[in-house]
């Protein structure tokens, strides 16, 4: 029998887990990535070089997914003030054709792209979605998680994130 997700064990363990050295961080380097938003806008990892980035891979059909993306939105706008940047690749087989009208019907303004499909396995969605990944201002994955937490969970995260730098 599948165990439940137990958001607070998994968050608390996250914020637990020892800051990695600098050799561990160096062999981390996030996949790089290169998609389009629906406008055709090019979005590449390296854009976000400087700053940090809460990348989350998606999809309209996932309950935890459109719960998190929701929280997503809410913080979106207060922490872009403070050097941490937000992308959600969406991994919807039907593409545009279903994410498009999603966005449009969420009055969603947190960038939003589609996932190539090699994004999706350099980042390893197999195991299911939502997939967190914290990248540096480096390229480097400082963090991933597998399920989304609530909008005062993620604005935890975002808290201690912002605290490092």
């Amino acid at each position: 029998m599948a165990s439940r997700f137990d958001r607070r064990a998994f968050l608390a363990a996250a914020f637990a887990a020892p800051a990695a050295s600098a050799s561990q961080i160096a062999a981390r380097k996030a996949p790089p990535f290169e998609t389009k938003t629906l406008i055709g806008r090019r979005i590449r990892l390296e854009d976000y070089k400087g700053k940090t980035l809460l990348l989350v891979f998606w999809a309209t059909w996932c309950p935890h997914c459109r719960r998190y993306l929701s929280a997503m939105q809410q913080l979106y706008k207060e922490y872009a003030a403070r050097n941490i940047e937000m992308l959600a690749l969406s991994v919807d087989e039907t593409g545009w054709k279903v994410v498009a009208p999603y966005i449009r019907d969420h009055n969603l303004t947190v960038p939003i792209a589609l996932a190539p499909a090699a994004a999706q396995r350099a980042y390893d969605t197999s195991g299911g979605i939502p997939i967190t990944s914290i990248i540096d201002g480096e390229g480097n994955q400082i963090r991933r998680f597998v399920g989304g937490p609530n909008t005062e969970q993620l604005r935890g995260l975002l808290e201690a994130i912002t605290k490092r730098a």
